[in-house]
């Protein structure tokens, strides 16, 4: 029996976590600058593992505003 793999869509950059937690032991309490920081490294839209979740997190209120507003279709679940 074989098993296909479903084709993944591109994701933004981001970094890495580890096996089974993720980035959540790398949080800081200050979550706004360690978004600012991570920004910074991997632009205004990154992807974080939190746990078992993938999360995606919008860093820029233009981005932010074009993905709710002009993209909703897109992005609706």
């Amino acid at each position: 029996y074989l098993f296909k793999r479903q084709p993944q869509p591109p994701l933004p950059p981001g970094p890495r976590g580890l096996p089974l937690v993720g980035n959540l032991p790398f949080l800081d309490p200050n979550l706004h600058t360690y978004f600012t920081k991570l920004a910074q490294e991997h632009g205004p839209i990154f992807k974080l593992n939190l746990g078992s979740k993938l999360t995606i997190v919008v860093n820029s209120p233009s981005l932010a505003r074009e993905i709710l507003k002009d993209q909703d279709i897109n992005f609706a679940n």
